[in-house]
């Protein structure tokens, strides 16, 4: 079994992720095969802060690679390549802001 962490910048994981698709900069197709191929995966916020609020620094999310990956939206000019998922488990701590 691989697990792959996911990482996303703070402080948005309340919206993360968007709909069923993990989504990967244009430039990380290689990295988006790779997640393809894992056998679960964690979702983890960075501490970086955005309009005073600052993200939590937890793995808030876990979940597997979608059986189905038809359908899948087209590339866009930056984030191009999306993975469906299926999200086993989401918490999301509260946020703190100033």
């Amino acid at each position: 079994m691989n697990y792959y962490i996911k990482t996303i910048w703070g402080p948005h994981g309340d919206w993360y992720p968007k709909g069923k698709f993990i989504e990967f900069p244009i430039k990380c197709k290689n990295a988006s095969e790779k997640f393809k191929e894992c056998s679960g995966f964690l979702i983890y916020e960075t501490g970086r802060e955005e309009n005073g609020c600052r993200g939590r620094k937890t793995v808030f999310a876990t979940g597997k690679i979608s059986r189905n990956q038809e359908n899948i939206p087209e590339n866009k000019i930056d984030w191009g390549w999306y993975v469906r998922v299926d999200i086993t488990k989401k918490q999301y701590p509260k946020m703190e802001c100033r």
